[in-house]
């Protein structure tokens, strides 16, 4: 999940799931009233994997503008 607190008040949250596809399928019904994108990202543990590259990248591009102030 990525959106933060903003993201979660409005509803617009990105979920990046890590399941089979037919389990993908049942959750979106849930996931879809709290977030606005859903994204399958391959079997169970995927989405985990997808959360830290975001992680990631968001951590450099802080460490990138502190380094640039």
């Amino acid at each position: 999940m990525s959106g933060g607190t903003n993201g979660a008040i409005a509803g617009t949250l990105t979920f990046m799931v890590g399941a089979e596809k037919d389990e993908f399928e049942r959750s979106k019904e849930v996931l879809s009233g709290m977030g606005a994108n859903i994204f399958h990202c391959g079997g169970p543990g995927t989405g985990e994997i997808a959360k830290i590259c975001n992680n990631l990248m968001l951590g450099i591009n802080m460490m990138s503008c502190a380094e640039g102030m």
